[in-house]
């Protein structure tokens, strides 16, 4: 759904040359998008790297001169993340240039340069920008029983007409 948004996002700026092929498709939706990128109406392509196993994935791109591969999310190249999304490690076979990630920590960034310097060879230029977003606000609410943390969640979903993300120290509760 997050591929989807950006491609509906690029729609809104006038921008209609991308597309998403992911396992949310219909097959009718995914034939057309497969067809846009082979024909060459889409020249933005988002794929999960799961979808960079699948044979129609990698014969759909070998058919394509690819400028740039951008890599979201590229802090699962981290040793935590090869737990988490371990198809982050087949990116490599694909790829020459370049990923962007906007949490990783100082370990992480070694992790993501070894990555491409063992398996590519290449040496990564690192691009860096502070962590403050003008489109995003923070806030902490301490809230003591489980009551009054669900009452004051419920609240924030019902009144925000914005996307939230909520934070909790503990998912299972």
């Amino acid at each position: 759904s997050l591929m989807k948004d950006q491609v509906d996002n690029l729609e809104k700026k006038g921008i209609v040359d991308a597309v998403t092929i992911n396992g949310l498709l219909s097959p009718i939706e995914r034939a057309e998008a497969i067809e846009r990128v082979e024909n060459g109406l889409a020249s933005i392509l988002y794929v999960a790297p799961e979808s960079l196993r699948s044979k129609t994935i990698e014969r759909l791109l070998i058919k394509r001169v690819i400028a740039r591969f951008v890599i979201d999310e590229a802090h699962c190249f981290s040793a935590w993340g090869q737990d988490f999304r371990v198809d982050y490690l087949y990116i490599g076979n694909f790829i020459r240039e370049s990923c962007f990630t906007a949490t990783a920590k100082q370990k992480v960034i070694s992790d993501i340069k070894e990555y491409f310097k063992e398996k590519l060879d290449l040496d990564l230029a690192l691009y860096t920008s502070g962590a403050g977003r003008k489109n995003l606000r923070y806030e902490v609410l301490y809230k003591e029983s489980d009551e009054e943390k669900y009452t004051t969640l419920r609240w924030l979903i019902e009144q925000k007409n914005c996307p939230t993300i909520v934070y909790v120290s503990r998912t299972k509760r």
